[in-house]
This record gives C-alpha cells, structure tokens and sequence, in this order.
C-alpha cells in the first residue's frame, strides 16, 4: 500500500518536494506555448521523476532532475505532491531568477520564470 501520510506544512511553505510513490514517477514531455505571443513557436520541455524518490527520509534538496527545455538543458529539483497529483520541477536560475513548472494530475500544465514574469502554459503527457 501506498504511503499517503500528510505533508508537513513546513517543507510545502518551504517549497521543498514531498515525495511518494502515490503519484507516478517517470518521463514527462510538455509542450508549452506563450499565451502573450500566439506567434510564437511552442517549446517543447521533457523532465524526469526518478521512482527511487520515494524513499522515507531523503533530503530531496540533494536529488536533481535533468530537465530539457527547448535547446537548453539544465538540472533542477523534482517536486511530487501526491494529494493534488502535482509533479514538477523549482529552480534558481542566479541572475534570470527562479524557474517553476507545475504539472496538474490532468496533465495542465504552468511554466514560470520570476522576477521576469514570463509564463508559458500547456500540456504534459507521461512518456
């Protein structure tokens, strides 16, 4: 059976990944599009949630994703929330601020850039 224990509302106000295997873990491949620029090509992003994630206890901080955003390749943290189904990746991107991709259970899917404000929407598929 699944652990489906609650997440403790420190590591979720913290933005750290709490990690199970109630949700699936796997390839995702996005296609995303910016809502501001219907002219604008859609990128493609494909990321990774390693399935041995699920280990009680791992500083997930530690753990990286590989993620492949259009051209660019860069590492970043996962990020599973098994009560909403969320799955996604954080990360600090120095001078260009902080990345966050949000993938709901429905596979809708956010991709934010801060403190540029640059947002692309689409959808996610389990590969």
């Amino acid at each position: 059976m699944a652990d489906v224990s609650p997440v403790p509302a420190p590591i979720l106000a913290a933005g750290f990944a709490f990690i199970t295997d109630a949700v699936a873990a796997g390839t995702l491949d996005c296609l995303m599009s910016d809502p501001d620029c219907p002219d604008c090509p859609p990128v493609s992003v494909s990321f990774f949630i390693d399935p041995t994630l699920n280990v009680r206890g791992r500083d997930v901080r530690r753990v990286a994703t590989m993620v492949q955003f259009g051209e660019t390749r860069f590492g970043a943290t996962p990020i599973i929330m098994p009560g909403p189904g969320i799955r996604g990746f954080h990360t600090d991107a120095g001078g260009m601020g902080e990345r966050l991709m949000v993938v709901q259970r429905d596979g809708s899917a956010t991709f934010s850039v801060t403190p540029s404000g640059r947002t692309l929407t689409g959808t996610c598929v389990d590969r």
